[in-house]
């Protein structure tokens, strides 16, 4: 079984998604995982002192990651995987949150947590979502309490969806300003 926490950050024209993800090994040992992420996203880090190399292979609508242990991990093994998507449209539209899921044989089960953070000048509202229950920041995992999350859901089966409207706030500009005037007769 697989615990995910999926925390994404949504930029103007960027998306990085983070998703830590602990693998609970009960019969037999490990020695590669197989991770499956969206074809569109790119990924760029996979990580953990026992990941030795990993390897990224096309397969239809999604990508394969194939990570290498130096060790055969027997009763867990933890992996981070960093994913990014950069867009030339302007920060406006729908975001569809990139869904980081276990595959391969002997998965049977994932379940987690995902976390959205908008930046700056950002808002964005949910368009559809599907698997997924919402909860409450004192209901987050320690590692993700701190932050300021807007949009957070917990997960207990993967595939999910979490389609977002996303829209640039229009500057709002407030001047404060000061006038200093001298009076004198016939002139001011």
């Amino acid at each position: 079984s697989v615990q995910t926490e999926q925390q994404v950050n949504l930029g103007e024209g960027v998306s990085r998604a983070r998703a830590q993800m602990v693998f609970a090994i009960s019969r037999s040992e490990l020695r590669q995982l197989v991770i499956e992420v969206p074809a569109d996203q790119k990924v760029v880090n996979v990580f953990d002192a026992n990941v030795r190399q990993w390897s990224v292979e096309q397969a239809g609508p999604v990508q394969k990651i194939t990570a290498q242990l130096f060790e055969p991990a027997k009763a867990t093994q933890n992996v981070t995987v960093e994913l990014e998507k950069y867009s030339e449209e302007k920060a406006s539209g729908k975001f569809l949150v990139p869904v980081v899921k276990a595959a391969g044989a002997g998965v049977g089960r994932q379940q987690g947590v995902v976390v959205v953070r908008l930046s700056e000048g950002l808002r964005g509202e949910v368009a559809r979502s599907s698997g997924l229950l919402q909860v409450d920041a004192a209901e987050l995992p320690a590692s993700l309490a701190k932050g300021q999350w807007p949009f957070a859901y917990r997960y207990a089966a993967v595939p999910f969806e979490l389609e977002l409207n996303v829209e640039k706030v229009q500057p709002h500009v407030l001047v404060d300003s000061l006038v200093e005037a001298e009076l004198q007769p016939e002139r001011l």
